[in-house]
């Protein structure tokens, strides 16, 4: 399977270089998490794709996700909100044979789809998955805030 990777965070010098690089050394610890997964990247607030990696033979196009993807977040919300809990920082969605899922992460959103044999997309454990993702998610959250620092002394 083709793999390819991209950052796109401007000049990428010295540590910046660096955090990207263990940035998408975490997508591949999602990856054993979520078998197959496809498409991964972190997105800011404003849409900007910050790390992205994709396998497979046909790669997603960040820029056809994204209007669904904040679709779908304010949705979340939205519905969040008339049951009482005013934030979603998970989520998933779950197709015939594949599992999209959505994480917050600081300010930002973590980002994947999985594909998966139909068996296998009907029986995956998001909860069992959530619970694995907690450590990375974490890490991920730390190295996205040395990120932001090392951006904020550039400027």
């Amino acid at each position: 399977a083709a793999m390819a990777y991209w950052c796109c965070c401007g000049s990428k010098s010295g540590g910046q270089a660096d955090i990207l690089e263990t940035l998408l050394e975490k997508f591949d610890s999602v990856a054993k998490i979520f078998l197959n997964v496809t498409f991964i990247c972190i997105l800011s607030p404003d849409g900007k794709v910050l790390a992205e990696k994709h396998t497979g033979d046909k790669p997603i196009k960040v820029a056809e996700i994204l209007d669904p993807l904040v679709s779908l977040k304010k949705a979340a919300m939205s519905f969040g909100g008339i049951l009482g809990c005013g934030t979603c920082p998970v989520l998933h969605i779950r197709g015939q044979n594949h599992i999209f899922s959505c994480y917050d992460v600081n300010t930002k959103i973590l980002a994947l789809y999985s594909t998966m044999h139909k068996a296998m997309a009907n029986s995956f454990n998001t909860t069992n998955a959530d619970s694995q993702m907690k450590p990375i998610l974490e890490d991920i959250k730390a190295l996205l805030s040395e990120l932001d620092d090392h951006n904020n002394k550039r400027i």
